[in-house]
């Protein structure tokens, strides 16, 4: 007679291959990390809108494991169990657009309505005005984005536009009085007042706010000139060392963050 001890596994081994899950001290599955690392991101920052690099407090990979599950969405083509959980904490959390994009559109939102109760900004988050900046380009382009995206576009507060247009034209300098007294002795002598080269310091005011902002350069606000000139001056200026000898310069506190931004824009090269 076969006894009972027969029907399952008796050995630690084959208890396992008989689960198809190896049980650690004090360990987890991985989906159970994930998900309380994803509950955990949407409670501190308010949505799962995460970067790949990303990581949570405990040093799970969050970012890392929200790319894997977006691949493996795509690839079912249906919402699974653990998809349908990430869907009820953050609806847009596998947007059929690009991840940063719904980022820049958490970033405006907030920026616009203010974060919600309990939540904090997240690291790296935009700025206010480079989130206003940002959303001027999708405004724009609307008629060619997707549905879903015009849709979120029209869900922000009604008077973004009137936002937008005072953070463009408030004429704002980015250089510090203090600082452009040290600059303008290293800039490059200008032309006659019957030349066509506008003036130094707008440029600079120019360069230093699509490099505060990271924005593209045809997106710089139109009270800084035509952003084809500030763009040509930038190359200019980069080639003969001048952004390079500004980025050396010990210029007031203030102007430490464009500044920064300067050097980096110029390490990267762009």
């Amino acid at each position: 007679m076969r006894g009972s001890s027969n029907c399952w596994p008796t050995s630690a081994s084959a208890t396992r291959r008989w689960s198809g899950f190896t049980p650690g001290p004090g360990r987890r599955r991985p989906a159970a990390d994930g998900l309380a690392a994803a509950r955990a991101c949407v409670a501190r920052h308010g949505h799962l809108a995460v970067s790949s690099p990303t990581t949570a407090a405990d040093g799970f990979a969050l970012g890392r494991w929200l790319a894997a599950q977006r691949v493996r969405q795509h690839t079912s083509g249906h919402l699974t169990r653990l998809g349908r959980t990430l869907t009820g904490l953050d609806a847009w959390w596998n947007p059929p657009w690009s991840v940063q994009w719904q980022r820049m559109w958490w970033a405006a939102r907030y920026r616009l309505a203010g974060l919600p109760e309990g939540c904090q900004w997240w690291p790296g988050a935009p700025e206010t005005e480079r989130s206003m900046t940002w959303l001027r380009r999708p405004r724009a382009r609307r008629v060619l984005l997707h549905p879903g995206q015009q849709q979120l576009l029209d869900a922000l507060p009604q008077h973004t536009g009137t936002q937008t247009s005072a953070l463009t034209a408030s004429g704002r300098r980015e250089v510090s009085d203090q600082a452009w007294a040290l600059i303008c002795p290293l800039m490059p002598r200008q032309q006659s007042a019957g030349g066509r080269w506008r003036e130094h310091r707008l440029l600079i005011d120019g360069i230093a706010h699509t490099a505060r902002t990271d924005t593209p350069w045809r997106d710089l606000p139109a009270h800084y000139g035509p952003w084809q000139t500030c763009y040509r001056r930038y190359k200019r200026w980069l080639a003969d060392g001048t952004l390079h000898q500004i980025t050396a310069l010990t210029l007031p506190t203030p102007d430490h963050e464009w500044q920064i931004a300067v050097a980096r824009r110029l390490h990267r090269g762009s």
